[in-house]
């Protein structure tokens, strides 16, 4: 219930998932039959081509979003100072594939996205990994926080899980889906999400074992061993934060075509909106935002 709403349970949580596993494979089948493809893993390996500089290539994107997908969302650029640094990850964590760590509170630390240039980064992911992890996902979410002094700063600091990784989770949406290649990936990563909503409560409420949880994931994703192995250990040993990516995108999705029914167009007011509320739980989130809207 913290990661997600308190209407919630386990059973819904689960049906949930099923119901966007479903929705999600039946789009990628569409791309399957456009590039004549005979299976997902097909699909797949077209658009797994590796690139041969990723740092070149995502300042590159960073610095378009911040010029383009900003202003047209928020009406806002970043400037120069207020951009995320791109770093690799250090050795003692070269178990992830990328991550995000947010500024400092007083400013000396800068925002960094840290990506692990040793695992095969993929040239038709890096748009979708950096919408969430910096623009207009992680960084531009907590440096506004951070920056806002009328939000207390124990708030600043607790960054609810469903309404940070909700937020970065929905900032996904706007990948164009004229990219094709670009647009796979991104729906690889939310059928990621929506497995996990099946995958967790599949462990820890109906008795999954680790095979089942493993030839589920396998079914849709075709990661390698080590990845599908190690995203199931972060199931078993962190239960419930993997549910609050898609819940939270969800309940972002569902306030924003309630606000475009009422005021049609005004996407940059509905986001404005949104970071006004702040990082709260998904459910004040729901609350401030009807009461204001």
């Amino acid at each position: 219930k913290e990661n997600t709403l308190d209407e919630f349970n386990p059973k819904k949580l689960h049906n949930l998932g099923l119901k966007e596993v479903k929705r999600i494979h039946s789009i990628l089948k569409v791309f399957q039959k456009y590039y004549k493809k005979n299976s997902l893993e097909e699909l797949y390996q077209l658009v797994e081509v590796k690139d041969k500089d990723p740092f070149k290539s995502i300042q590159k994107i960073l610095k378009q979003l911040n010029e383009e997908l900003l202003p047209q969302l928020f009406g806002e650029s970043l400037k120069k100072e207020d951009m995320p640094l791109v770093k690799k990850v250090p050795k003692e964590g070269k178990i992830h594939f990328a991550y995000y760590v947010h500024p400092s509170y007083d400013g000396k630390k800068k925002g960094t996205f840290f990506i692990n240039t040793e695992s095969n980064i993929k040239k038709y992911e890096l748009l979708t990994l950096c919408i969430h992890e910096c623009l207009p996902g992680h960084h531009y979410q907590l440096l506004k926080h951070l920056k806002d002094k009328r939000i207390p700063l124990y708030i600043r600091d607790q960054n609810n899980t469903g309404y940070t990784e909700g937020w970065a989770t929905y900032c996904e949406n706007f990948v164009n889906p004229k990219s094709k290649k670009e647009y796979i990936f991104k729906l690889r990563y939310e059928l990621h999400r929506a497995l996990r909503l099946v995958i967790d409560t599949g462990i820890h409420a109906y008795d999954w074992d680790f095979q089942k949880c493993y030839d589920y994931m396998k079914k849709y994703l075709h990661y390698s061993q080590a990845n599908l192995e190690s995203e199931i250990l972060r199931y078993i040993s962190d239960p419930g934060q993997g549910l609050a990516y898609k819940v939270g995108e969800l309940t972002f999705l569902k306030l924003r075509d309630m606000y475009l029914k009422k005021y049609p167009g005004k996407i940059k007011e509905y986001h404005k909106l949104i970071m006004e509320i702040g990082p709260c739980s998904l459910d004040m989130l729901i609350d401030e935002f009807i009461s204001k809207y």
